[in-house]
């Protein structure tokens, strides 16, 4: 620089959020950000050296316009230290030859942490950086669809490359000339949405079934600029298609409207359909089914073939919320053409919105099992999907409270010596809920449950003592739950006697 041509006077600030102005072209006037890392009225040096505490920043602003001056500036250098505090990355379309289905997906994710004055980073197994992964799989090679104007003013879906064969819009046209490129977006016909994230490897991929594509998405998120994190491998589970496609649709037994609808926490009597196309991409075939209900169900029959005809289960079992019917005698399997099985089962919905997730297995087979994907499965359902409604505008959030007996005798002879509680949740997740057993005065002598709890059906037992665990007073009691559901709060009582 020229003698006395530097700045006499700077400001430099920064920010880490984004504002207004700082997303606009233009500013109505100048504006200093958050936070203010150097400032002066009176520099005496031509190479101007400022630095301050390491700190995660996005927007650097260096201003001059504090005083009228004259000044020439050679070049501005900045300079940082640390990683990026989130990093994400996504693959490159996976063909994996032909349709199969998933099982579960395993990943290595190692931490690292880059002390100041160390010179390669160690290895910090502690270190506050989370890894979020995603899936996503497809019927074809790209998850894009594109589209052009078309001749009447609409959107006309084309290969890609007619796409990029199309003109540019005109900015000096206005409106939509026909041929002209229009919108890229997600081929929702062929391609699955991003799924929740994993957050433990060794989870079932999430991500539909009978697919040939997927892709990986990775989000890297750290608290501290000086560490950072690389996922060292990536495994997928997955086999042979044990049928060419499978679809399936939920409705009511006896018929109803094409969108299914039940009372919520009432028992309700459901037919699911599944429909299995066979052919060179699927001949294995299946014997077991399994139906994530969320609540409680009941098996009510099995038919399979067309026609429809019943037959008995080798076994049926339900745990942690999935009913599985199992009939190896009656395998389902053919070359080609179609097959089609009925499951009907009595459950009841726990929210506004259930999901009947399920799935078939081969069980002499090393083959993993193959989802069933919402379709027109049968011609006496019209739902073409695996959702069931509940009925009105709003949910009870405590429903269906039972007592076993109406009075305890903790006398130890083992008869009502002690009482079964139960009752159902719908519609919330971790919700806090506290049980108590009250006496007529409102004095609370035991607590028996206290904590966050999702929507299902909940069983807990009172043996007559209190929270010193002697046992209470013959007499009248007052068992009261309560549901701190958002901004509702939902709670009911129930009177108990004791007698010795």
């Amino acid at each position: 620089m020229r003698k006395q041509r530097f700045p006499r006077a700077y400001e430099i600030s920064s920010a880490r959020e984004s504002v207004d102005f700082l997303l606009l072209s233009e500013e109505d006037r100048p504006h200093t950000l958050e936070q203010v890392l150097s400032r002066t009225f009176v520099n005496s040096d031509r190479v101007i050296d400022v630095r301050f505490p390491a700190q995660t920043l996005r927007f650097l602003r260096i201003a001059f316009n504090l005083i009228a001056q004259v000044y020439m500036l050679s070049e501005i250098e900045v300079y940082g230290e640390g990683f990026a505090p989130e990093t994400s990355y996504r693959t490159a379309v996976i063909d994996l030859g032909a349709p199969v289905n998933f099982g579960r997906i395993f990943w290595e994710f190692e931490k690292f942490r880059k002390t100041p004055g160390e010179p390669e980073p160690m290895p910090a197994p502690d270190a506050p950086i989370s890894l979020v992964l995603e899936t996503r799989t497809g019927r074809d090679d790209t998850p894009k669809a594109y589209y052009i104007i078309s001749d009447i003013g609409a959107e006309r879906q084309v290969e890609e490359a007619v796409y990029n064969k199309a003109l540019e819009k005109s900015p000096f046209v206005q409106g939509n000339r026909p041929g002209d490129k229009s919108s890229i977006k997600l081929d929702e016909q062929n391609w699955s949405f991003w799924s929740t994230p994993y957050d433990l490897s060794g989870q079932l991929l999430r991500s539909p079934d009978a697919r040939r594509y997927m892709q990986l998405q990775f989000n890297m998120v750290a608290e501290d600029f000086h560490t950072f994190g690389r996922v060292k491998s990536v495994a997928i589970e997955y086999s042979p298609l044990l049928v060419e496609s499978l679809v399936g649709e939920v409705g009511l037994a006896g018929g109803g409207d094409r969108v299914p609808e039940a009372p919520a926490g009432q028992e309700t009597t459901f037919i699911y359909d599944v429909l299995a196309s066979f052919g060179i991409d699927g001949q294995l075939g299946f014997d077991a089914i399994k139906l994530n209900t969320v609540a409680e169900a009941e098996f009510v029959k099995l038919e399979i073939g067309q026609p429809l005809a019943e037959v008995e289960p080798d076994s049926v079992h339900f745990a942690d919320g999935v009913l599985a019917v199992y009939f190896p005698s009656h395998k389902v399997g053919r070359a080609d053409g179609e097959e089609h099985l009925r499951l009907t089962f009595r459950t009841a919905l726990l929210d506004f919105t259930t999901y009947f997730l399920g799935e078939v297995l081969e069980l002499t087979g090393e083959n993993l099992p193959q989802s069933i994907d919402p379709g027109d499965a049968s011609a006496e359902l019209h739902s073409d999907d695996i959702r069931v409604f509940a009925t009105g505008t709003s949910i009870e959030a405590l429903s269906e409270i039972a007592l076993d007996s109406s009075f305890l005798t903790p006398n130890g002879d083992r008869i009502n010596d002690e009482l079964d509680i139960s009752f159902s949740l719908l519609g919330v997740e971790d919700t806090a809920t506290e049980i108590g057993v009250y006496t007529l005065t409102g004095q609370r002598v035991r607590a028996l449950v206290r904590g966050k709890f999702n929507k299902g059906f909940y069983a807990v037992q009172w043996d007559g003592r209190d929270d010193q665990g002697a046992l209470v007073p013959p007499g009248i009691y007052l068992l009261h739950i309560k549901v701190d559901a958002d901004k509702e709060v939902s709670e009911q009582f129930r009177s108990v006697s004791v007698v010795y």
